[in-house]
C-alpha cells in the first residue's frame, strides 16, 4: 500500500491528474498504484487530492522551447523598434538568430497586431522582400519594456567621495543615453506612424521637460496591461475559430473522403441531391476569418491611438509649465482640434437622448 503525501500546491502545476475518476479512495487515504506507475514521482495535493507527477523529459524540453520562443519574439520586437523598418534577413543579421526562428517570431508578432508589413523591396537575388515595421500597438508594447534608471544617489557608509562621484557620473551618463535613445525612437516612430505626439517629442521635451517622457511611458504601460476589452474578446473569438477551421482543413487533407459531402433537399415534389466541396468551403471560411482579423487589428490600432491621445492631452493639461512655451506647434494643434471635434460629435446623440428624456419627464408631470 502507498500512503498519500500532503504537500503544498505548486502554482501553475499542470501535471496533476485527477484520481477521483480513476481510483477508488479508501477511508484511510491509501490506494494501490498501478504497476507501471513510478511511485517515487507521485504526490498528493491536499486541496484537490490529485496525483501530481513530475514533468517528463519531453515536457521539460517543450517548456524550455516555449521560453526560448518568447525570448526570441521579444528580441525581434526590440530590434524592429530600433531599426523602425527591416526585413527578416536584416533582423536575422542583427539578432544573430537562425532564419526560421526570426520567421516564427515575426509571424507571431504579426498575428498579434504588433508588426505590420510596410512595403516590399527587391533584394539582391532579385526577389521581392517584405519590409516590416511596428504598429502603434507594437510601439506601446516596446515602450512598456523600457525602464529608465535615474542616476544613483545612494552611497555606502564610509565610501570615499571619489567613488561616489565616479559612480554617480557613470549612472548619469547611462541615464542620459537612455533618454536620448527613447527620444530618437519616439521621433522616428512618430514619422513612420504619422502620430504627432511622438513626432513632436522634441518640442514637448523642450517646453515640459523630461516629465513628458515619463508620462508617455506611464500611458503605454497602462494600455499594455489593460487592453481594450472589446477587441481582446473579438481577437480571441476569431483566433479560436481559425484554429478550428485550420484543424478541419488538415484533417480533410489527410482523409480525402471528408473533402466532399452530399446534401439532400426537396424542391416541391422533386428530391434534389447536391454535392458540396467541404475543403473549398473551409478554405473560404478561413480566408474570411483572416480578413476580419486584419480589420479588427487595424481598428484596434486606430482606437488605441485615440485613447492614448485623450489620456496624454489630459495629463498635459495638468502639467505645470515652468516657462512659457516657445511658439505654436501646428501638428499638435491640428491633432488636438480633430480629437475635440470628434469627441463633440460623439456626445451629440447623448445630448439628444437627455433632451428627449427630460421632455418626456416634463410632459408627464
Amino acid at each position: 500500500m502507498f500512503a498519500f503525501q500532503e504537500i503544498k500546491p505548486r502554482l501553475g502545476n499542470s501535471y496533476c491528474l485527477g484520481i477521483a475518476k480513476r481510483y477508488q479512495l479508501a477511508s484511510d487515504w491509501h490506494f494501490t498504484p498501478p504497476a507501471e506507475q513510478n511511485i517515487n514521482n507521485i504526490y498528493i495535493n491536499k486541496y484537490g487530492y490529485s496525483i501530481c507527477m513530475e514533468p517528463t523529459v519531453s515536457e521539460k524540453r517543450e517548456k524550455k522551447a516555449k521560453k526560448t520562443r518568447v525570448q526570441n519574439t521579444r528580441r525581434v520586437l526590440e530590434l524592429l523598434a530600433i531599426a523602425i523598418e527591416a526585413s527578416k534577413y536584416d533582423v536575422k543579421k542583427r539578432a544573430d538568430l537562425d532564419y526560421p526562428r526570426v520567421h516564427d517570431a515575426i509571424v507571431t508578432l504579426e498575428n498579434k497586431g504588433y508588426v505590420r508589413k510596410v512595403r516590399e523591396k527587391i533584394a539582391q537575388n532579385r526577389k521581392p522582400s517584405s519590409i516590416y515595421g511596428l504598429t502603434f500597438k507594437g510601439a506601446l508594447q516596446y515602450l512598456s519594456l523600457i525602464e529608465l534608471h535615474e542616476p544613483e544617489t545612494v552611497f555606502w557608509h564610509n565610501e570615499p567621495q571619489e567613488e561616489i562621484t565616479k559612480r554617480y557620473l557613470k549612472s548619469k551618463k547611462a541615464y542620459e543615453k537612455q533618454l536620448e535613445q527613447l527620444m530618437e525612437f519616439l521621433r522616428l516612430m512618430g514619422k513612420a506612424l504619422n502620430y504627432p505626439i511622438f513626432a513632436e517629442i522634441d518640442w514637448l521635451a523642450k517646453n515640459y521637460g523630461k516629465t513628458i517622457l515619463y508620462r508617455i511611458l506611464q500611458s503605454a504601460n497602462y494600455y499594455v496591461r489593460n487592453p481594450l476589452p472589446l477587441y481582446k474578446g473579438m481577437e480571441r473569438h476569431h483566433r479560436l475559430a481559425m484554429q478550428e477551421i485550420t484543424h478541419d482543413i488538415e484533417t480533410m487533407k489527410k482523409l480525402p473522403f471528408l473533402q466532399e459531402s452530399t446534401i439532400f433537399w426537396t424542391n416541391g415534389k422533386t428530391r434534389v441531391e447536391t454535392k458540396v466541396n467541404e475543403l473549398a468551403a473551409s478554405e473560404r471560411k478561413l480566408a474570411e476569418n483572416k480578413r476580419l482579423m486584419l480589420q479588427i487589428l487595424e481598428n484596434e490600432n486606430i482606437t488605441l491611438k485615440k485613447a492614448f491621445a485623450y489620456e496624454f492631452f489630459h495629463n498635459l493639461g495638468t502639467l505645470y509649465k515652468a516657462k512659457k512655451t516657445s511658439g505654436r506647434n501646428e501638428p499638435l494643434a491640428i491633432f488636438a482640434k480633430d480629437l475635440l471635434e470628434e469627441r463633440r460629435n460623439s456626445l451629440v446623440p447623448l445630448e439628444k437622448v437627455v433632451e428627449m428624456v427630460d421632455k418626456e419627464r416634463i410632459e408627464n408631470v
